[in-house]
């Protein structure tokens, strides 16, 4: 589980083109986790994470294209 206020974080890591690829598992774990919340489901980070996990996975598509 992450804190819901990451999220930006990890997408802006995973769209960095300095990026090490030793640090790409840790980039798509972070996206992939759920958020932490105080009070159960958190609807609101769970979109945020959508739109993070969205923007990442086309910079993942054109990091595995260019190699």
């Amino acid at each position: 589980m992450v804190n819901s206020g990451t999220y930006p974080l990890w997408r802006d890591l995973a769209m960095s083109e300095g990026l090490p690829t030793e640090a790409l598992k840790t980039v798509i774990g972070g996206l992939c986790a759920p958020a932490t919340a105080p009070i159960g489901f958190d609807t609101q980070a769970a979109r945020w994470r959508e739109e993070a996990l969205k923007a990442a996975l086309l910079a993942f598509l054109a990091r595995t294209s260019a190699e």
